[in-house]
């Protein structure tokens, strides 16, 4: 079947009847002639034995009220050969053939047969039913043999039950008669097979016409439901067709576009009056849009001002947060040398301590404000291979002022034997700075514990861990997604720059930093570098 005419919804709407009708004719066909010629069968079982029963009860009547009341008068006798006798009457088996010579007209057959039969009845052999019967009925003799088949081109049932002796008389006149062949019979014996036997050739005629009436009349019912679904599916796909016509349209642009159908009072018709109503919405939405391309155009040029400032701030904010601290020291700095130099007597070499102190803080500004501006030029940074601990222990000497200012024992866990990195040793030293700065501070309020610093590093699979932990307030849980964002601070006097900055650097040498709670006390903030490449080296 073809893809596009399958999800036609004509052929949705029609296809089934067809398939039902056929479907229908198939069922009477196989169904309704069998159903038939099983109830014909059935029927015919149960006529053949109600006729056995009656004529069985018709032969024993016959036994003991005619035949044996005349023989006994001596006035007749009971013979098999009473036609050409008019002193002899039929024996009760003799009356049963001539019945049934009777009632063949009517399309019924009985006989009676037995594998014992008189010297007249011996050449006649019994057929492959009868000798099934006979045994059958031997061993059940209460029960009913049947069987539906062909005989003499004929459709027929054959009902076989037995007859027994249920008269004394019987069983004395069988065992006494000289044409005898069985002289020790009994009650209830089986002395032979009465079988009668029902044409139904007419009853599966008159099931086969039925099934062709039936058939008939569901091709009928077919093509008038077929006629029908053709009426309504096209009420129904016309106005469809002509509404996807109309969606083009207005796809195409044209919203003056007016959907056939605003009359009727069915779905459809409010399916068009919706349309409408959205064409005319559409169109004004498009006079709509073109007054605010006009507007948004205007705002996206002062947006784009505003995001050149933004920027500049965040650079200029980002350059005061990192070398704000080394200026500090160097004021620091220079205020204790002013001390140790307004002393009676100067002390000089303090006073000198404090200035090389200054030099070194003014380089320390110096080399962050050239590792700030290697992030945000491309192609000027100086990366070299690094040895991990070495640069952290470089930068515990930097920060050994704060360190020692807030009374914090340093820890350090490094492993030998590390791989080396390749990194920008002044933009690396900015990101562990930064991280032991912020860990220092996070222990500032701490007094009922020992405030710890620990530094430890590791291998990887793919190169170096480096985590710096402390024993401080910790983290909040809520602010742990958002640490790294710009502006987001937890500090009171923050600038929310810092980790930033550090994420963006450790990221442009291809690691990652992130941060997690400490156990059980503070945080932990942890950076993992690749290792430098053969071709790095």
């Amino acid at each position: 079947m073809n893809f596009q005419l399958r999800h036609n919804l004509v052929w949705q709407i029609i296809g089934p009847i067809p398939l039902m009708v056929i479907a229908a004719i198939v069922a009477v066909w196989f169904i309704v002639p069998r159903m038939i010629a099983n109830n014909a069968t059935d029927q015919a079982v149960l006529a053949g034995r109600s006729t056995a029963t009656q004529f069985k009860t018709l032969r024993e009547y016959y036994t003991e009220n005619v035949v044996d009341k005349v023989v006994a008068a001596g006035t007749f006798k009971a013979s098999s050969e009473h036609k050409g006798d008019a002193k002899a009457i039929p024996l009760p088996a003799t009356m049963i053939l001539d019945l049934s010579a009777l009632l063949v007209k009517e399309n019924t057959a009985i006989s009676l047969y037995s594998k014992f039969p008189f010297p007249n009845r011996a050449n006649r052999p019994l057929d492959a039913f009868q000798q099934e019967a006979w045994d059958f009925l031997v061993r059940n003799p209460e029960e009913t043999y049947s069987r539906q088949e062909i005989l003499d081109g004929k459709q027929v049932v054959r009902v076989a039950v037995g007859d027994t002796m249920v008269v004394q008389a019987c069983v004395n006149c069988h065992n006494t008669i000289a044409e005898s062949p069985k002289k020790d019979w009994k009650l209830g014996d089986v002395r032979g097979v009465l079988e009668v036997t029902s044409v139904i050739d007419a009853e599966l005629a008159t099931g086969a016409a039925l099934s062709r009436a039936i058939i008939i009349g569901a091709i009928l019912i077919g093509l008038g439901l077929l006629g029908i679904a053709l009426l309504v599916a096209g009420s129904v796909t016309r106005p469809i067709e002509q509404l996807i016509g109309a969606m083009q349209k207005v796809a195409a642009g044209n919203f003056e576009t007016v959907l056939p159908g605003l009359g009727r009072k069915d779905e459809i018709g409010r399916l068009a009056g919706g349309f409408n109503r959205m064409v005319s919405e559409l169109g004004a939405a498009r006079k709509r849009e073109v007054v605010d391309r006009a507007r948004t155009a205007t705002m996206q040029a002062e947006l784009a001002s505003v995001a050149r400032s933004t920027t500049m701030g965040r650079m200029a904010a980002s350059i005061a947060h990192e070398i704000n601290q080394p200026l500090g020291a160097i004021v620091a700095s220079g205020n204790a040398s002013l001390r140790w130099l307004a002393r009676t007597p100067p002390n000089f070499d303090e006073a000198r301590l404090a200035l090389d102190q200054i030099v070194k803080d003014g380089h320390r500004a110096s080399d962050i404000i050239k590792g700030i501006r290697a992030i945000f030029r491309t192609g000027e940074e100086r990366r070299a291979p690094l040895d991990v601990n070495k640069l952290i222990g470089e930068v515990l000497r930097l920060t050994h002022g704060e360190i020692q200012n807030e009374q914090v024992s340093v820890r350090t866990d490094l492993i030998n034997d590390l791989p080396t990195v390749m990194g920008d040793r002044i933009q690396l030293q900015l990101v562990l700075r930064n991280l032991i700065v912020n860990a220092v501070e996070a222990m500032s309020s701490v007094t009922d514990r020992e405030r710890v610093l620990h530094i430890s590093s590791a291998s990887t699979p793919s190169g170096v861990r480096i985590a710096v932990a402390d024993s401080g307030t910790g983290i909040a849980q809520e602010s742990i997604d958002r640490i790294f964002h710009t502006f987001f601070t937890t500090k009171s006097h923050g600038m929310g720059m810092g980790l930033s900055i550090c994420r963006s650097i450790v990221e442009a040498h291809g690691g990652r930093l992130s941060a997690s709670p400490s156990h059980p006390y503070g945080s932990i903030f942890e950076i993992t570098l690749p290792a430098a490449k053969d071709s790095d080296r």
